[in-house]
């Protein structure tokens, strides 16, 4: 993996850089950016090792598009268990605290401490419904967090056949658990921990230039481990081949 040519991309152009920046503020408006970002994986049409030409931008409206798609599919699992916990929870809360006398303070408009020293004695009363919902959203954190590993090997398969459905083939799962994909992951994650965390304080403009600089960061190394688990499956598909054959 050439870290350096990923850490050097985002910047061998400050006009193409700021274009990508200034696009990735508003969500909608943000698939262009990503479109481009999955470019920069020289997965799709450019090769080259420097920051693309802004062109085609249908086809990377399109390719942000069905790429953030491609994402929410992956993240549907968390999200269904974490409604499932989000529901049981507020049907507890209400069945426990929402009492005949608390709801007829709150409609006679009584005051904020009478209705804490109406509270407050049922807040013990949650406590078995937390243990017991506490294991969804421990399957929840689980499920998202095996969603955010696999989606940028998704991401980038759709990218590389340029067929949605190659999202979610096998393969995919057959290079997301590998070793050298593991390792560029958890570095673009401990990466991104750290540009995220400093930029954050600029508001708006600070989470657009995380988003698009660490975007090309990471799909460019990315693009990188693909395409070297890409020959490493074909050598053993060879290799299997001719095993076959000689026996």
């Amino acid at each position: 993996m050439d870290y350096d040519l990923a850490l050097k991309k985002p910047f061998t152009s400050f006009k193409k850089l700021i274009i990508g920046i200034l696009l990735s503020i508003l969500p909608i408006v943000r698939w262009f950016a990503f479109g481009y970002i999955l470019e920069c994986s020289a997965l799709g049409r450019n090769k080259t090792n420097n920051l693309p030409e802004w062109t085609n931008w249908k086809e990377l409206f399109v390719k942000g598009f069905l790429a953030t798609v491609i994402q929410l599919i992956y993240y549907i699992p968390a999200i269904i268990v974490l409604l499932i916990f989000g529901a049981t929870a507020l049907f507890a809360l209400i069945k426990t605290l929402l009492t005949t006398e608390l709801w007829q303070a709150v409609i006679s408009g009584a005051s904020e401490e009478t209705i804490q020293s109406l509270i407050q004695p049922n807040l013990p009363l949650l406590t078995p419904y937390i243990v017991a919902l506490a294991p969804f959203l421990v399957i929840a954190g689980i499920l998202g967090l095996l969603a955010k590993y696999i989606t940028p090997i998704a991401v980038l398969n759709y990218v590389k056949n340029n067929k949605f459905e190659y999202g979610f083939k096998g393969i995919v799962f057959k290079k997301a658990f590998t070793g050298k994909y593991f390792l560029a992951w958890l570095i673009i994650v401990v990466i991104s921990l750290v540009i995220s965390s400093i930029l954050g304080y600029a508001i708006i403009i600070g989470p657009a230039i995380a988003f698009f600089i660490m975007g090309v960061f990471s799909y460019t190394l990315f693009g990188q481990v693909y395409l070297e688990l890409e020959e490493n499956l074909k050598v053993k598909e060879k290799t299997v081949k001719k095993v076959i054959k000689r026996k």
